[in-house]
């Protein structure tokens, strides 16, 4: 128990440090496996830009929302506004999301410095 024990932390051990030297010479970190994992669920717009909060995002139906919140249960995404502290506007992120025409900001009362 106690040598696979010691073979695994060697191996983790290694690799940390292959990792840092990397870092030193090129003066970039590298993601780990898990926030790989949380990027490749992250909602996108359709131009690959990542949805961030306060970004507006088109509704399928009509309108738009300023995203305040994203949620991620049972394998779903949904982005969330809270305009109203309810929660009922929502949207499942299946597909990228799409950017507002000028006229769908004002729905959400964004002001755009252009």
């Amino acid at each position: 128990m106690t040598k696979k024990f010691d073979a695994r932390n060697a191996e983790k051990s290694r690799a940390v440090c292959e990792a840092m030297a990397e870092r030193a010479d090129t003066g970039k970190r590298f993601l780990t496996e898990r926030e790989r994992q949380i990027l490749d669920m992250w909602p996108r717009f359709e131009d690959g830009d990542y949805v961030w909060f306060g970004d507006i995002a088109k509704l399928p139906t009509h309108g738009a929302i300023s995203v305040e919140a994203i949620e991620f249960t049972a394998g779903k995404v949904h982005v969330k506004d809270a305009e109203d502290g309810d929660w009922n506007t929502s949207m499942r992120a299946t597909r990228p999301l799409k950017r507002p025409a000028q006229s769908a900001k004002a729905l959400v009362g964004v002001v755009v410095d252009e």
